[in-house]
């Protein structure tokens, strides 16, 4: 990831847009005051006078990354590799790594899609992870390609880095949402 690319993402997570920002919400408190478990007081979190408010504020911190930096450009990028398939010659290696290139460089989007509508952070993490599971692999067939010489045209270097890019990020996403990212 360049570093302009990485000062926007670090920008974007110190002042994210106040649409996505979580706000206080009451703090359920229960036990022998209210008897049987029913809300005796309600009391608001206030996040020790932080923007964000906690675990919430990571996940949607989180989300808004992963919103700004995966969906739209994983889509571009499957764009980029079927353009890049259909130019390949009509061989027998050729078409085996083609097929297998556009079936792992569309599932990247696809994953990515999936994620977005996860009911569970748990979820989010296994279908991020299945979509960086598929961005490898299509790193190593673009590398393949470039190697074997296979394709009259070039693969372009930069769609080598893009595909970089989008596994690191990938990457992070998955290792953020684990809690397992070092700082």
């Amino acid at each position: 990831m360049t570093d302009a690319k990485a000062e926007d993402i670090r920008a974007y997570l110190k002042n994210p847009p106040e649409s996505l920002r979580a706000e206080p919400r009451p703090v359920r408190r229960s036990g022998n005051e209210g008897g049987r478990g029913e809300a005796k007081q309600s009391q608001t979190n206030t996040g020790q006078g932080r923007d964000c408010f906690g675990k919430r504020c990571l996940a949607m911190t989180m989300w808004a990354v992963f919103e700004m930096a995966s969906r739209s450009r994983t889509f571009r990028f499957a764009l980029q590799i079927i353009s890049i398939a259909e130019k390949l010659p009509d061989t027998v290696a050729a078409r085996i790594m083609g097929k297998q290139l556009t079936r792992s460089g569309t599932s990247i989007g696809a994953n990515v899609e999936e994620a977005t509508g996860a009911h569970s952070k748990a979820d989010f993490i296994y279908r991020t992870y299945v979509a960086l599971r598929e961005a490898r692999e299509t790193l190593y067939w673009l590398r393949l390609l470039k190697a074997s010489h296979i394709s009259e045209t070039s693969i372009a270097d930069e769609i080598l880095r893009e595909a970089d890019e989008i596994t690191r990020i990938l990457g992070a996403i998955v290792s953020s949402a684990r809690g397992k990212r070092k700082t």
